[in-house]
């Protein structure tokens, strides 16, 4: 299932070719491809010395798109299936890779006893934790699903 091309200045490239021969049979608008699994880290977002960059995890999701739309919509659901991002996605035809940064939406604290009113809610992005996150990728009516698991 793998593609080998070898040139006379002595490189080899390689490339899987499973996601094409998934589309042999293929008629709906969007497909997605499966993905690795995650290794989780304390110190994602963090630096370890001073002078370093910041380790930021991200784990590419290949998927495909047969009828062109102007956005494909990305939902995350984590294990208990509650929405916990929505992201946007190049919608053009083809063959396109969404790159997600392992992020999701930090869950609101509930409102404290005795207020009338709770606080407004603002969006703060957190590192995933480990366990088993869908994503499903959304074009127009139809949909596919993949899953990425982080241990």
């Amino acid at each position: 299932n793998e593609l080998v091309v070898g040139t006379h200045g002595r490189s080899v490239f390689v490339a899987d070719i499973k996601p094409l021969q998934a589309l042999k049979d293929f008629n709906k608008p969007i497909m997605t491809f499966g993905t690795e699994t995650v290794r989780f880290n304390e110190s994602w977002g963090k630096k370890q010395f001073a002078w370093s960059k910041e380790n930021i995890p991200t784990v590419s999701i290949l998927y495909y798109v047969g009828k062109p739309v102007s956005e494909v919509k990305v939902e995350v659901y984590d294990e208990k299936n509650n929405l916990v991002r929505s992201l946007n996605a190049n919608g053009a035809s083809g063959f396109h890779s969404l790159s997600w940064d392992i992020k999701i939406n930090e869950q609101a604290s509930p409102p404290a006893k005795g207020k009338a009113k709770p606080a407004p809610v603002t969006k703060t992005l957190k590192h995933a934790g480990k366990g088993k996150y869908k994503l499903k990728f959304m074009s127009g009516a139809d949909s596919s699903e993949t899953s990425v698991e982080i241990k």
